[in-house]
């Protein structure tokens, strides 16, 4: 009986190996055939800009309308095959890509990134030069830049003002932000990959919804982590799917598929954007476009949501620890740099204080790290409101970027020096 239950399970699991072979065959054959399977272009109306000349001046309006880049790449391929062999990446986003965003169909800004997937035009040698200092850059859309080219945002600025104020020695900023992002996905992004960029420095760019975020993770990484370590069974079986995907035909396949719906979905939402832009609720649009980030930033003074509070800061800060503790064994330096919201500063200029700012100061003295608190300076400056692109949107300006890059250029000097060094750990 044993036998003939052998013999058959035998007989299916040579049936399901011929199976998948067959399928794997077949995959490779449409492959072949199709390279650019899963890839498909997007093509955009033509461009439209009704946003009121109070908000965005008309001259700029149509010099980012009418802009040269803008004619070069109307036809644009947002998904990308996964190409065999590629280097490996070291940050999230998808590598040699060259397109125009259109988040908001006012306000199309360039994004380009190298072959590791780092917001830069520049490619990085994986084998660093002696003479080169090289910062990694983790953080969110404040980081990424949103509405901004890549000059113009904090990291570009940052490396160089560097290498302006330095003869000596060159200095490289590596833009690994990525749009909705919380230390979460972060840490795991650069415990993955990021650190292979043998970086000497890592900036941490922290925000008031950081913490409540903690909440809801809405933005996944690629690989769907959750939740999730180096040393797991189910990180290292996500590791293998991802990258096998490059090598084996029905993972790649099925990767297309994904991203052609998706690349669907994606182009039925920017058609429905685009009518509610031009639409007459464009008014509630303008007015509050950030209405989630200022609910979830708002827990910080809600006393109802106080208890919730504590509990995602605990989540925070564990996962802070284990940050702190691998860029330690890996000798990188580590800053953490909060960054100001608007209502951040109003509360600061209110109160003297931010309590946003007290937690990421404590967090980082019991880790033994640096902190950086922004909103200070941007404060104390009487141009704070051309800082943002407020009233239309809460991010930072390409002026905010440069007085961020500002501030963190002499502390990163000083740490190359070696007189910024981290506090001792309590």
């Amino acid at each position: 009986m044993k036998t003939s239950a052998l013999r058959l399970l035998a007989i299916w699991a040579g049936v399901i190996v011929l199976g998948v072979g067959f399928l794997e065959l077949a995959a490779r054959a449409v492959l072949f055939n199709y390279d650019d399977f899963g890839s498909a272009p997007v093509e955009y109306e033509p461009f439209v800009y009704n946003t009121p000349d109070t908000l965005i001046p008309a001259g700029e309006k149509k010099n980012r309308v009418t802009s040269p880049f803008l004619d070069k790449y109307e036809r644009i391929r947002r998904l990308r095959a996964i190409v065999p062999g590629a280097v490996k990446p070291v940050a999230d986003l998808d590598p040699d890509v060259d397109y125009i965003y259109l988040q908001s169909i006012d306000h199309p800004y360039r994004v380009v990134t190298n072959s590791v997937g780092l917001r830069r035009k520049t490619e990085i040698s994986t084998v660093k030069q002696a003479d080169v200092y090289r910062i990694y850059c983790l953080g969110d859309s404040f980081t990424f830049g949103p509405y901004l080219n890549n000059h113009e945002t904090y990291p570009n600025l940052l490396e160089e003002i560097l290498n302006n104020n330095n003869a000596g020695g060159e200095y490289e900023v590596l833009n690994a932000g990525v749009s909705g992002y919380t230390l979460r996905q972060e840490l795991e992004m650069f415990v993955e990959k990021g650190y292979r960029s043998d970086p000497d420095l890592v900036i941490l760019q922290v925000l008031d919804n950081d913490v409540p975020d903690y909440e809801e993770l809405k933005y996944a990484r690629p690989s769907d982590p959750d939740t999730v370590w180096p040393d797991t069974f189910g990180y290292r079986v996500r590791l293998f799917l991802r990258e096998g995907a490059r090598d084996i035909a029905l993972l790649r396949m099925a990767r297309g598929i994904k991203l052609t719906i998706s690349g669907q979905l994606s182009r039925q939402a920017e058609t429905l954007s685009r009518e509610v832009n031009a639409g007459k609720s464009r008014r509630k649009y303008i007015g509050d476009p950030k209405q989630g980030r200022s609910k979830a930033s708002g827990m910080w003074f809600d006393e109802s949501r106080k208890r919730t509070l504590e509990k995602l800061k605990l989540y925070y800060t564990r996962d802070l620890e284990k940050l702190a503790g691998f860029t330690r064994e890996k000798k990188i330096g580590l800053v953490i740099a909060l960054f100001p919201t608007q209502r951040a500063i109003r509360f600061h200029k209110a109160n003297g204080h931010n309590p946003v700012a007290d937690f990421f100061a404590a967090a980082a003295r019991a880790n033994g790290l640096e902190f950086v608190d922004l909103t200070p300076r941007f404060d104390k400056d009487n141009r704070t409101r051309f800082y943002f692109l407020w009233p239309w949107n809460g991010h930072m300006s390409f002026m905010g970027n440069l007085l961020a890059a500002e501030t963190l250029a002499p502390v990163v000097e000083k740490r190359r020096k070696g007189k910024g060094k981290e506090p001792p750990l309590r």
